[in-house]
């Protein structure tokens, strides 16, 4: 049972991101909802580095693009990054209060989006519109909470991490 239940962060992360991207739309029409993906990735990696590795991240990337009809490895280039370099700041990021790690969120959603949006103006190659994805990030940076709390919850449910060294 110990082993079913380190799978839980990788069904509850495809779970969301499947819900937030249905039913299915195109990139366009998509932009209201909350970028679910970078929520999840951000909570894992601040709170359990290498829960979500980077092959999972590679395959929900890929997925996440499918459903919502996004050039394939956007995601994953988004989710794998962002898991890369978060590594570096996690240490400080769990020295501050939960609204603390919010307010990084919304600063780092600030700069993943910008990525995001350069990545799918340049695969489509011409500019998307700026304000349907300045939208997705405010739906974003609220539904930070929720997202959080969920993650939590499951993560309450996981066996405590052994680390050797």
């Amino acid at each position: 049972m110990i082993g079913m239940r380190s799978l839980y962060p990788h069904v509850v992360a495809t779970i969301l991101i499947i819900g937030a991207s249905l039913p299915l739309r195109t990139a366009s029409s998509g932009l209201f909802t909350p970028e679910i993906g970078i929520i999840v990735v951000y909570y894992w990696t601040i709170f359990r580095p290498f829960t979500l590795n980077y092959w999972f991240l590679l395959i929900l990337g890929i997925f996440h693009d499918a459903i919502i009809g996004l050039p394939l490895g956007i995601h994953s280039l988004i989710y794998i990054a962002m898991a890369a370099s978060l590594l570096n700041y996690r240490e400080r990021f769990l020295r501050h209060t939960f609204s603390g790690i919010w307010l990084r969120f919304s600063l780092w959603a600030v700069v993943i989006f910008t990525i995001q949006w350069l990545l799918i103006s340049f695969s489509y190659e011409r500019l998307m519109a700026i304000d349907l994805a300045f939208i997705q990030l405010i739906t974003t940076i609220l539904a930070y909470p929720l997202i959080h709390h969920l993650c939590m919850s499951v993560q309450r449910m996981l066996p405590q991490p052994t680390y050797e060294g």
